[in-house]
């Protein structure tokens, strides 16, 4: 907090801190949860961009006015790295926070061969003007990433939420209640590697709203054999952009009581795999778009 000190205080609601950066190295060590108190939290105030932490933190916006997080149009704001197996799922949690004007907003990546890593949280944060991701999660080799957006708000990103994986790797990305507005690519997961086991990566979007992006939601399956590219929209509205749903390769989309609508190109396919993208319907509606690209 601006009324805080990282030389005098002690972390207590009475005697603050004043970076998030000093807090977390202090707590990195075990589970705990910092509240941050409403005001900008910027280099200019002592933040360290990135702010890193790999344990169990909880990290929640308190007060009535927003914690803002502003990285001054470049570099990352937070990166939440998986160093050690869990046997215990864990909930490392960004919360009630808004991120804004860096390259990306969260960055999430784990270490090779841990298998298992803490599924991680985000709930209620807004993404704002970032050049790159609103949130990225990269898994490597072998391992199982979890993770939850809740109730959260990507604006004028390049891509909202982008997953990608490389070879064996399991990525799950659950986006619940959340808004994509006026973004290049709202949501993406792609894979780019072969792989020699199976590999998964997927997001699902429920009761989702992706409006006025260039792409809306996109599945890339590049050269990943035997993978499984997927994502899965239900309740979900699409609308007002240029392509609503892009598939690429072998890559899938499916909707389930969802809507693309009003979009340029309602759905559309790339790629020069010999498989075909899908895209199953299940009691939803493709309408109003201006073409369908499927060639």
């Amino acid at each position: 907090a601006s009324i805080g000190s990282d030389l005098l205080g002690d972390g207590s609601e009475s005697d603050p801190w004043q970076t998030l950066t000093f807090a977390v190295d202090q707590l990195s060590s075990s589970d705990h949860v910092v509240h941050v108190a409403p005001g900008l939290y910027d280099a200019a105030l002592g933040e360290l961009f990135p702010v890193v932490f790999s344990s169990r933190l909880q990290v929640r916006g308190s007060g009535p006015e927003p914690a803002v997080f502003d990285g001054g149009g470049s570099g990352m704001l937070f990166w939440i790295t998986a160093t050690t197996p869990s046997t215990s799922p864990a909930s490392p949690t960004l919360e009630g926070l808004v991120l804004r004007g860096a390259e990306s907003g969260v960055r999430v990546s784990v270490d090779s061969f841990l298998f298992q890593v803490p599924t991680l949280v985000l709930r209620e944060v807004a993404l704002r003007d970032m050049s790159g991701a609103g949130v990225e999660f990269l898994s490597p080799d072998l391992n199982t990433l979890l993770v939850r957006v809740i109730d959260s708000e990507f604006q004028s990103c390049r891509i909202g939420i982008d997953s990608r994986f490389v070879i064996e790797a399991q990525t799950l990305v659950k986006a619940e209640g959340c808004t994509f507005e006026d973004c290049g690519i709202g949501a993406r997961v792609q894979a780019v590697f072969p792989t020699l086991a199976p590999a998964v990566s997927r997001i699902e979007l429920n009761g989702c709203v992706v409006r006025d992006c260039r792409v809306g939601v996109r599945a890339e399956e590049w050269e990943a054999t035997n993978s499984d590219v997927m994502v899965s929209l239900r309740d979900s509205l699409v609308t007002r952009c240029g392509t609503g749903l892009e598939a690429v390769n072998a890559a899938e989309i499916a909707l389930e009581r969802s809507t693309v609508s009003a979009n340029q190109v309602g759905l559309g396919v790339g790629g020069v795999a010999t498989e075909l993208a899908s895209f199953p319907l299940a009691n939803s509606v493709v309408w109003d778009n201006g073409a369908l690209d499927l060639d």
